[in-house]
């Protein structure tokens, strides 16, 4: 660097002698409360197998790997151990870090063997082997906050060969954001007498390895000078049906390691349940659970008061856990939403985790808050299942699977508490696809009683995304990491990113529902990225209808855009063969319909059922994609004729341009398409939604009501105050982070709206200019009809609710809106 010039070195002096000045007169407004309690909002912690469910590592061992935002492990668990373990320097922000691949994250990991023993009486066993198939590695709990996985089927031998009989060993892994948990335990099958568990630990002492730590009071903990650590329980005899445990904690050498001195955890049932709820701390898990009451009515929200102290001079992070540990509640659809002690929604995603498929069901609502010293905070938990105030709650969640036959990842979106409406399988473990059981909504439920409300419809899935074949061989995305940035009640927001097994092509898949009055609604944004050639026999960009999930039987198909239907006809059915390949889909917001949809004959639909159906089609909203070298303007699409369960169908997909057999390194596709689930006839829908019942009474079965969503997706947004960030869905960048203006052509239904950039959570208005008149818009009044996420690494809030936007007449309405943020008094947008 030069010489600075005199000049320009007094100039430099005086800005930063004047800043300075600035600084002590007009100090940067420190972060609200609310901010410094969600300072983990932006965490995140992939559970993952990074060669695919159905990939192995280089030795044939079944592998799976956790990447938090500040460490990441690999877990061999064909050889009951952690193999690699390391932190992470430099994260990225989540949606980036999703997106890793192995090269990045899991292959500088430096070795660091974690391994476990049991000695029983005179005799120490080794855990030399676990997971003998994919099933052992049981998935708990996935999402944002927590991985919460098992090894099963561990193989415990001594040195001279023999195994332990009469007992069953686990690992279980409880991985945060910022550190892991492994517990070793034992459960006895037949009496064990002086038994002992052991975890040894051993870092390659480089900067980025992890240090251990014993979580558990009673244990014992020995180092050597090469700093292994050697964590042992003390003996004890166990009957049959008792368990022993020992813990070791994995954490960044920069970071704190956990204490419960100085903290406190109150909660206590508002509404509909009163009274003190127990709050215990899981050592193991490493968190506070807080039990909540009974409801089994999914029509009433639960409110808790909660209570969180920290009296020391450090600050700490708190791990929460809302629980239900059986009883009765609406599982199929929950909306937990973490508070202020109005009950204004402060912004900290919450995790659902749940399982109905096992005795007694269970759910928990995972959080990380951060307590400043020496404060203490007023919040409110709410539990929201049918209903999040007057419209009805959306969520996507993750469902365990054990006791219903499969332990892998299994993610569920629900519109209301009334069954499924869109599920996913991710790794594709069950063989069919990555979009299984579809289900609409707000039609009569399936079985024999006639006009069931309020239950389990009618399943008319699947669907799918990338399906690439070469030579006919299907190759599954792998490495799939699921990001949860939204899981509701007004909007999810879930992203699943992977590869194919060579690496070939990134996946990146963001999928979002939105609460609704009339029907289901699935949009995805989908971005393939081509890294190196692949030849291909066969490849779908999406599907409406799966390979290995159509079951479905149909009348027709209809094509058309914002103007109609262009055209529709009656496809050959199964064949596995083509009958239409790579034609255009041409026009603006182009879409394909598939109606006519009738039940199957008994034994596939039960004889006398009384569930309605309903048909399906897709929009492709936006299309961009470079494909053989070249520029793709507009997409393509085809109709294949499916034989799952030798139940000959067809399904539609997005395809590629025709003469094409091969991607070259740069091609990618980036496309939003929006999936939409409709009733057939007026006489099936039960729901609020007037003028949606009034078309549907005018609706003649066929492709209208398809064409109508796109129109009604076909909105223009314009904003006076603000800037639109996107027309659908709606998103606008607040004016100062304090207020927006704009006006809305057009919609079809709930439409969401998000502010993006709010300078604070809450509260705020949000007028319609009526008549002349600013009109209030207020759905409910007790802060229950919009959801916020806090942004850490910006110190800001989006805010997101949904407006109905149906017209009454076949013109579609201008309507301008006015969202202003109530700042306290004296602050102002500068500050």
């Amino acid at each position: 660097m030069g010489k600075i010039p005199p000049l320009f070195m007094a100039v430099l002096t005086v800005g930063v002698f004047t800043s300075a000045v600035l600084l002590q007169l007009f100090p940067p407004a420190a972060p609200p409360p609310e901010a410094l309690l969600a300072a983990h909002a932006d965490d995140y912690v992939f559970g993952y197998y990074p060669h695919g469910w159905r990939g192995r590592d280089a030795t044939g061992d079944i592998v799976f790997a956790v990447h938090g935002r500040h460490y990441a492990l690999l877990v061999n668990a064909s050889k009951a151990r952690v193999e690699k373990s390391g932190s992470i320097a430099a994260p990225k922000p989540a949606e980036q870090a999703a997106q890793q691949d192995n090269g990045k994250i899991l292959d500088p990991l430096p070795l660091s063997p974690l391994s476990f023993q049991a000695r029983a009486g005179a005799t120490t066993y080794d855990a030399i082997a676990g997971a003998p198939k994919p099933d052992a590695v049981v998935i708990q709990r996935l999402g944002k906050y927590l991985v919460n996985v098992e090894v099963r089927d561990i193989t415990l031998q001594s040195a001279d060969g023999k195994q332990l009989e009469g007992a069953n060993a686990k690992i279980l892994l409880y991985c945060w954001p910022d550190h892991a948990r492994a517990a070793f335990q034992l459960d006895a099958v037949d009496a064990q007498s002086d038994v002992v568990l052991s975890a040894h630990y051993a870092p390659d002492g480089s900067d980025s390895a992890l240090r251990g730590a014993n979580l558990l009071p009673g244990t014992q903990t020995e180092r050597d000078d090469k700093g292994a650590m050697f964590v042992e329980s003390k003996g004890a005899s166990l009957n049959a049906g008792e368990s022993a445990t020992v813990c070791i904690g994995l954490f960044p050498k920069s970071a704190p390691l956990p204490s419960e001195t100085n903290l406190a955890v109150r909660a206590k049932g508002i509404a509909p349940y009163t009274g003190d709820l127990t709050v215990t701390r899981d050592p193991v898990a490493g968190s506070y659970q807080i039990l909540l009451g009974e409801n089994a009515d999914i029509w009433t929200m639960e409110r808790v008061a909660l209570e969180l102290e920290n009296t020391g001079d450090v600050a700490q992070s708190v791990s929460l856990a809302f629980a239900k540990r059986g009883g009765g509640f609406g599982i199929t659809g929950m909306s937990p939403v973490l508070c202020d002690a109005s009950g204004a929604p402060l912004g900290l995603p919450v995790q659902i985790s749940k399982n109905w498929h096992c005795t007694p069901p269970w759910f928990d609502g995972i959080t990380v808050v951060q307590l400043e010293p020496h404060t203490k905070h007023t919040l409110e938990f709410r539990l929201a299942y049918a209903k999040w105030g007057a419209n009805f709650a959306v969520s996507h969640a993750q469902l365990a699977l054990e006791g219903w036959g499969t332990h892998q990842l299994w993610d569920e979106c629900a519109i209301g508490s009334f069954g499924e409406s869109v599920t996913y399988d991710p790794d594709v473990n069950l063989n069919r696809s990555m979009v299984d059981d579809i289900r609409p909504l707000m039609v009569w439920g399936m079985g024999k009683e006639a006009k069931r409300m309020w239950s389990w419809t009618h399943n008319v899935g699947g669907a799918d995304f990338l399906v690439l074949e070469q030579d006919g061989k299907r190759q599954y995305l792998g490495r799939q990491k699921t990001e949860y940035e939204a899981q509701g009640p007004v909007m999810t927001t879930v992203r699943y990113s992977g590869e194919t097994p060579d690496g070939a092509v990134q996946s990146h898949i963001t999928t979002q529902s939105w609460s609704s009055d009339d029907y289901v609604r699935a949009l995805y944004t989908l971005r393939y990225d081509v890294t190196k050639p692949v030849a291909f026999s066969r490849i779908a960009f999406f599907q409406l209808g799966a390979d290995h999930y159509n079951t479905n039987l149909f009348r027709e198909i209809s094509r058309g855009d914002l103007e109609g239907a262009k055209e529709t006809w009656a496809p050959p059915m199964g064949g596995k063969a083509y009958s239409r390949e790579r034609l255009p889909l041409e026009g603006e917001k182009p879409w394909l319909a598939i109606t006519g949809n009738v039940k199957n004959p008994p034994p596939e639909i039960e004889e006398g059922d009384q569930g309605a159906w309903a048909d399906r089609g897709f929009i492709v909203h936006r299309w961009s994609a470079r494909l053989g070298g070249a520029k793709v303007a507009q997409p393509h699409y085809a109709v294949y004729g499916t034989e799952d369960g030798n139940i000959p169908s067809a399904l539609v997909e997005l395809a590629p341009p025709p003469g094409l057999d091969r991607l070259e390194a740069g091609d990618f596709v980036e496309a939003q398409v929006e999936m939409v689930i409709v009733p057939q006839k007026a006489d099936d829908y039960y729901g609020p939604n007037a003028p949606f019942g009034e078309v549907l009474r005018r609706h003649t079965g066929d492709g209208s009501l398809v064409h109508r969503e796109a129109v009604g997706a076909a909105i223009e947004v314009n904003a006076t105050k603000g800037v639109v960030k996107s027309q659908w869905p709606v998103m606008i960048q607040a004016k100062s982070g304090v207020e927006a203006a704009f006006t809305i052509e057009g919609g079809c239904g709930a439409v969401p709206i998000t502010i993006l950039g709010a300078k604070r959570h809450a509260p705020f208005s949000l007028t319609c200019l009526t008549d002349g008149h600013e009109v209030p818009v207020n759905p409910s009044p007790s802060n229950d009809w919009w959801q916020t996420r806090y942004h850490a690494s910006t110190g800001t809030y989006d805010i997101t609710f949904t407006l109905p936007l149906d017209s009454p007449t076949e013109t579609p309405l201008k309507r301008a809106f006015t969202w202003t943020l109530d700042l306290p008094p004296g602050s102002s947008p500068a500050h």
